[in-house]
Parts: C-alpha cells; sequence; structure tokens
C-alpha cells in the first residue's frame, strides 16, 4: 500500500468532486449534492490529494489567509488507512504557521 500527498492536478478534477458529493450526501443540511458543489465551495484554495495504489482517494483545501483546513474527505471505501492524516500533515508542511480545521458532523471514526 503507497500513499502520496500531492497538489491537486486538472485530472484529479472528477475524482475529487464525486468524493466530496458521495460525503455530502450524508450531511443533513445538503439536500441535493452535486459535483458542481465542489468547484464553488473550493475556489481560491490549496488542495492537496492523497493517492492509494495511484487512484486518488482522498482530498484536503487550505484557506491560506487564515491556516484554515476548509474541506478534508477520504473516499469512504478508504477510510482507517491514515489517509485523513497524512492529508493533514502534508498541509502542516503548506501553511505559514498553526493550522486549524472544524468538524461539522461528529466523527468518532476519524
Amino acid at each position: 500500500m503507497a500513499l502520496f500527498i500531492r497538489e491537486m492536478k486538472t485530472e484529479d478534477h472528477d475524482t475529487v468532486a464525486w468524493i466530496y458529493q458521495m460525503d455530502q450526501a450524508q450531511f443533513p443540511w445538503v439536500a441535493k449534492p452535486a459535483l458542481t458543489d465542489f468547484d464553488r465551495d473550493s475556489t481560491g484554495e490549496y488542495i492537496l490529494v492523497a493517492e492509494l495504489d495511484g487512484q486518488v482517494v482522498g482530498f484536503a483545501s487550505l484557506y491560506r489567509l487564515m491556516n484554515f483546513i476548509h474541506l478534508l474527505f477520504v473516499d469512504p471505501n478508504c477510510r482507517k488507512q491514515g489517509v485523513g492524516h497524512a492529508l493533514i500533515e502534508g498541509m502542516r508542511q503548506q501553511a505559514s504557521g498553526l493550522i486549524t480545521l472544524k468538524c461539522v458532523m461528529a466523527n468518532t471514526e476519524a
């Protein structure tokens, strides 16, 4: 199992948008999650992706002005493999200071 963190490339877009849409379906306040939500919600943010054995399985976005991890999502099929932790560590290297992040729902698995 090879886990690699890198900047998002154009060709990653559809996979990242799909991961975001799938996870948003779990949020009771998101009535109709759509692939276009990712573009709207990550505009202007720095994005890292996680590759597991060559496949994009998660991403994180950083609002650099505040060192705030705005989005952090992992493919449901690839959880509990250190992907989220690796993304946070990758963002620590990109931030200019301490980073923050918030959970919008209880997430005991993470």
